[in-house]
């Protein structure tokens, strides 16, 4: 008489199956993430390719590259406007974003994979401004007018949570209002910058004045939203202790 399963037999191959299916999930889970880095990686040596054919036609005579333009998908959409890319593309790992690093002067990759980022536009001073005037910008193309600049809805209208930004971000505090993006140091550092002009900046974080951006425009400037003599390169931004 043939003897079938049992219960317990059924039990174990089951669980077999079971770590059988895990390893291999992983494993392809392990392949996928592989696949993704490499492929962003390769679509950063073309952005960054891409940027240096747009440097050659293009010479700009300040340190940026892409002086004038703030913010990151402005930047690749001049890089596409003026044929030095063919069409824009996006990270294919999750919370990943391709920045425009001003100080290096190339594209890197900000990744969050330690943990969930400072905010939730990133963590450095060129993800989080780039992303705010991203904002501001498609706020006045998709309203014709700018975001009220009074209260929450300086934040809200911008789909953004008042109460991500009551403190410092990597010793930066930022404040949007209207078509303003108002920057100062932690108390206890300081920003220094360059003016237009050449001169030297310092702002310390126990003063009451800002750094400005005014999207009307594209220019920073040092507590003023609009003289002239007041502008500033922000490529040259750097916050001490």
């Amino acid at each position: 008489m043939k003897r079938g399963f049992g219960i317990t037999e059924l039990l174990i191959v089951l669980v077999i199956v079971g770590i059988l299916s895990s390893v291999y999930f992983l494993s392809f889970a392990d392949v996928m993430n592989n696949v993704k880095a490499k492929t962003d990686e390769a679509n950063l040596r073309t952005l960054n390719s891409a940027t240096k054919i747009y440097k050659e036609l293009y010479p700009s005579q300040n340190y940026d590259i892409f002086y004038g333009i703030y913010s990151n998908s402005a930047r690749i959409q001049a890089l596409i406007s003026t044929n030095c890319l063919a069409c824009k593309t996006d990270p294919e790992q999750q919370h990943a974003k391709f920045i425009w690093s001003i100080p290096k002067q190339h594209w890197i990759i900000e990744l969050y994979e330690a943990g969930p980022p400072l905010s939730p536009l990133g963590n450095s001073f060129e993800a989080i401004s780039s992303e705010m005037i991203d904002l501001i910008t498609q706020f006045y193309i998709d309203h014709g007018n700018y975001p009220r600049d009074w209260g929450d809805f300086k934040y809200s209208d911008l789909g953004l949570d008042p109460s991500d930004w009551d403190g410092p971000i990597d010793h930066i505090c930022y404040m949007t209002a209207g078509s303003l993006i108002r920057i100062r140091p932690e108390e206890g550092y300081s920003f220094t910058f360059e003016f237009k002009s050449g001169a030297g900046g310092e702002l310390k974080g126990s003063s009451n004045w800002d750094l400005i951006y005014n999207d009307k425009d594209k220019k920073w400037y040092f507590r003023s939203k609009d003289e002239p003599a007041y502008e500033i390169k922000i490529e040259t931004l750097s916050v001490l202790k």
